[in-house]
C-alpha cells in the first residue's frame, strides 16, 4: 500500500512526467532497472518494524545521458517527498527524510545515474 501511494505521487505530477517524458502509456518509472534515457528505477525495502512504526527504505535512481536533465528529475523527486517539520506525506506516511546517496556513471550507455535513499516512517496496523 505505502510503495502505490509513493509511486502515485511521482506518477500524478505534472513536472515530473514532463521532465521524464512520460506518456500515459509508460510512465518512465521502473521497478529495479531503468529501461530507457530520462527514466527513474527503484528498490524498495523494510527496514524496520515494531507492530506500530515502520520505516522503509526507497533507493531510487535518476538515470539520464544529459547530467542535468538527472539533477532536475532528482530535485523534483525530493520536492515531491521530503516532509519538512511536523508536515506529513499522507495519512498513513508521517516523515520522510534522505539517507545518502552519490552519483554513477555508466560508460557503455553514457548515463548518468543519480542515486538517492529515501526513509519512509509510516504508522503500522498489526491485525
Amino acid at each position: 500500500m505505502m510503495l502505490h501511494d509513493i509511486l502515485e505521487i511521482l506518477k500524478a505530477d505534472e513536472k515530473l512526467s514532463n521532465l521524464l517524458q512520460a506518456t500515459k502509456a509508460d510512465s518512465k518509472i521502473y521497478m529495479y532497472q531503468g529501461k530507457t534515457d530520462n527514466c527513474i528505477s527503484y528498490r524498495y525495502s523494510v527496514v524496520s518494524s515494531d507492530g506500530i512504526k515502520s520505516q522503509t527504505k526507497l533507493e531510487l535512481n535518476t538515470i539520464s545521458t544529459n547530467y542535468e536533465k538527472a539533477e532536475k528529475i532528482m530535485e523534483r523527486v525530493k520536492q515531491l517527498l521530503l516532509t519538512v517539520g511536523d508536515a506529513k506525506l499522507n495519512d498513513e506516511i508521517l516523515n520522510v527524510s534522505l539517507n545518502g546517496g552519490g552519483v554513477l556513471f555508466d560508460e557503455q550507455t553514457g548515463q548518468h545515474i543519480l542515486k538517492a535513499y529515501f526513509i519512509f516512517v509510516s504508522k503500522e496496523r498489526m491485525m
